[in-house]
């Protein structure tokens, strides 16, 4: 499922930069690539990209065989499927002061955490890619279960929370 999950990634972030398309990689694939090493069995490709580049990213995906699913209401995020694989890109924006925002759906203008997008780069093997900041990926990850108390807070967060603490923070 890894490789194939990888090769998808590869596809979507070279697609992307033809169409000048920012995309960023979030959670577990994030870690993987902060890391630099693939650490564990994904579900699925989670991405941001900005609302305003939506159309055009369903468009360039839908072209090269990704199929769009139901899913989120649309202004918040979009659904792929390729190959039996699931991708999940969740939609940002900024508000009036420039503050990074979800874009749509309940949360519509909540603020993401500060500094979350941005240069950061991660790399497995040939692959290099914008990911989530890793610091703000452990606070996502902290907060996940403040967020959706529906939804299992699974051992894997804590793995990756631990990980990432081990790599990027000082003790």
């Amino acid at each position: 499922m890894n490789s194939r999950q990888l090769i998808l990634l590869q596809e979507i972030l070279t697609l992307c930069e033809t169409k000048a398309i920012s995309i960023w990689v979030r959670g577990g694939w994030a870690v993987d690539f902060a890391l630099g090493q693939i650490t564990r069995e994904h579900e699925d490709i989670d991405l941001f990209a900005w609302a305003k580049d939506a159309e055009r990213l369903v468009e360039t995906l839908e072209q090269a065989g990704f199929s769009l699913q139901q899913g989120p209401p649309p202004e918040a995020q979009r659904d792929f499927t390729k190959d039996e694989e699931s991708i999940q890109v969740a939609l940002v924006g900024l508000n009036e002061t420039g503050e990074l925002i979800v874009a749509g759906g309940p949360a519509a203008g909540s603020l993401w955490p500060q500094g979350m997008l941005g240069s950061h780069r991660g790399q497995i093997g040939e692959t290099v890619c914008l990911i989530v900041n890793p610091l703000v990926q452990i606070e996502l990850k902290e907060q996940y279960p403040v967020w959706r108390p529906d939804l299992p807070h699974l051992p894997k967060h804590a793995d990756d929370i631990a990980r990432l603490r081990e790599r990027f923070i000082i003790q």
